[in-house]
C-alpha cells in the first residue's frame, strides 16, 4: 500500500509519540475555549462541558448545538470533529449528546455519548455520561473493536468567585477488545480543577489530570473579557510543554471560539468551535 507524505507523518506520530495521542478522543478535553486555556475544562463553565464534565451543564445558559474541529499537528489524519448539543428541562435536569470522530480511513476512533446532570440548590451538581467507543483499523488490516464505558463528574460553587470540579473517565476500569481479540483496559483518567474569578472580567483556572498509566498533567489557563462579548484566553500544560492562545466572540445567538496550541515537539494544532444558541436558560450561574 502506497502512502503519501502526510500519511507517513501521521503514522510516525502514532508510533513515536504514542502516549501523546493514543485514545485521542476518549478523554482529551474538547472545545476551542478549553483548548485556548490549555485544556482547563473540569471547573470552567462552557457549552462543551456536555463532553468534558457533564456536571457543569446546569450552570450554563447555553441551550443549543455546537460543532468543533481540531486540526491536530496540522494533519488531517490526526484531526478531530465533534458535534454536540444540550438542553435544560426545568427541574428534570440537563441532557446532552455528542458524537466525535478522530483519524482517517486507515485508523479512526468514534465516540458517541449521552450525558445527564442535575443541580442542587444552585451550588452543587452531579453528572453522568455513557459512551460507545469504536476503533476502526481499516478493512484490509485489523478490522474494528467496540466498547462501552461511562463517566461521572461533580461541580460545586464554594463562593461567588470560586468553584471546583471533579471528573472520572472509565471509573470501573472497563476493557475493550483489540484487533487480535485480546482485552485491554480503556484508560481511566481523573481530573480535578479550580476556577477563580479574580475580577469581573478575569477568570483563572488550574487543573490536574492523572491517567493511571502515565504521569500527571498540570494545566493553568486564564480568560479575560477585553470588550463586551469578546474574550482573550491563554494557558500552558506541564510537563508536556504545551502552550495555548485563543479568542472568543459572542454575536447574538452565535458563539465562535478560536484556539491554537503549540507542543514543543509535535508543533501547532489550530481549533475552532461554532455554537448556535437555541434558547437561553436563565442566568449563567457558573464561572
Amino acid at each position: 500500500m502506497k502512502m503519501n507524505a502526510q500519511t507517513k507523518a501521521a503514522l510516525f506520530l502514532f508510533i513515536g509519540f504514542y502516549p501523546a495521542i493514543t485514545y485521542a478522543i476518549n478523554h482529551v478535553p474538547i472545545g476551542a475555549k478549553s483548548k485556548a486555556m490549555a485544556g482547563n475544562s473540569v471547573a470552567v463553565t462552557d457549552f462543551w462541558s456536555l463532553y468534558n464534565n457533564a456536571a457543569i451543564m446546569p450552570f450554563s445558559n447555553k441551550n443549543g448545538i455546537g460543532l468543533y474541529y481540531d486540526n491536530r499537528f496540522l494533519l488531517k489524519e490526526t484531526s478531530t470533529l465533534c458535534l454536540g448539543g444540550q438542553w435544560h428541562i426545568d427541574k428534570a435536569g440537563t441532557f446532552g449528546f455528542y458524537t466525535a470522530h478522530f483519524g482517517y480511513k486507515n485508523y479512526a476512533e468514534w465516540n458517541i455519548g449521552l450525558a445527564y446532570s442535575k443541580s442542587f440548590a444552585d451550588i452543587f451538581s452531579f453528572g453522568l455520561q455513557f459512551d460507545y467507543l469504536l476503533h476502526y483499523f481499516g478493512d484490509k488490516t485489523y478490522g474494528k473493536s467496540h466498547a462501552f464505558t461511562f463517566e461521572i463528574g461533580m461541580y460545586g460553587k464554594i463562593s461567588k468567585s470560586l468553584s471546583l470540579g471533579f471528573h472520572v473517565y472509565n471509573p470501573a476500569r472497563l476493557k475493550t477488545t483489540t484487533y487480535n481479540q485480546t482485552k485491554e483496559y480503556i484508560p481511566t483518567v481523573f481530573r480535578f480543577g479550580l476556577a477563580y474569578r479574580i475580577a469581573k472580567k478575569c477568570l483563572l483556572s488550574v487543573e490536574v489530570e492523572k491517567d493511571m498509566e502515565y504521569k500527571p498533567l498540570f494545566r493553568i489557563g486564564m480568560e479575560y473579557e477585553l470588550a463586551s462579548k469578546f474574550y482573550l484566553r491563554g494557558g500552558f500544560c506541564l510537563p508536556e510543554m504545551e502552550f495555548a492562545l485563543g479568542a472568543g466572540l459572542h454575536i447574538s445567538m452565535i458563539r465562535i471560539d478560536f484556539a491554537s496550541t503549540y507542543h514543543s515537539v509535535l508543533g501547532y494544532s489550530p481549533q475552532i468551535s461554532l455554537i448556535y444558541t437555541i434558547k437561553d436558560y436563565g442566568k449563567n450561574k457558573g464561572l
